[in-house]
């Protein structure tokens, strides 16, 4: 048998010799490119958790090659897939085209609240033409209130002059939250003839 000594020795120098050598040969890893074209298609996969933490990801990464097809999961059955596509294009709000740009406004009338709250969010960090907005405001007055809050909320995110009008009606709404973002609208805009309601 072996002196204590000896084998402490001999432990000693297995681990000086595997922590030198190192025991795994790890690979360098992918570029965001690659790994975006690996995550796209499982945004189509069977399963609802699989798309979702693609969708997820992918926002992390940001990568502009994603945004066609995370426009095409804001179509997904599962409503947190399309509300992680939604926050997912917010990520890469200065790449969006216009089509991604539409496809977002269209989701305003999102029937779940946490993917209208994404939208808005993600429509908050891009620059939209006026003209496209104004659909929105053609929007609010078939809208139920939870999509009137909601159309409010996108709308106080820019200064749109022509949001004027619609700000006004918003404040008759029996919704405290919609009045609330009709107010921050009103301040956003810097319009004189706000002043008094403002007041």
């Amino acid at each position: 048998m072996l002196p204590f000594s000896t084998i402490t020795a001999w432990a000693f120098g297995a681990i000086f010799l595997f922590g030198y050598t190192g025991c795994v040969i790890e690979s360098r890893p992918d570029s965001p490119e690659k790994v975006t074209e690996r995550l796209i298609p499982l945004l189509e996969d069977s399963h609802p958790d699989t798309r979702r933490t693609a969708a997820l990801s992918l926002g992390k990464i940001g990568d502009p090659q994603s945004i066609p097809a995370l426009v095409s999961a804001l179509s997904d059955p599962d409503d947190e897939v399309r509300e992680w596509s939604a926050w997912a294009l917010g990520t890469m709000a200065d790449s969006l085209s216009e089509q991604a740009l539409v496809a977002l406004v269209r989701r305003i009338t999102d029937p779940s609240d946490s993917v209208k709250k994404a939208v808005v969010v993600a429509l908050g960090r891009t620059t939209i033409p006026e003209e496209l907005m104004q659909v929105l405001t053609e929007a609010y007055t078939i809208a139920t209130i939870p999509t009137q809050r909601t159309i409010i909320q996108a709308l106080s995110h820019f200064e749109f002059p022509s949001s004027y009008p619609l700000f006004l009606q918003a404040l008759q709404s029996p919704d405290h939250l919609t009045r609330q973002s009709a107010i921050a609208g009103l301040g956003e805009l810097h319009d004189p003839r706000g002043l008094p309601i403002l007041r």
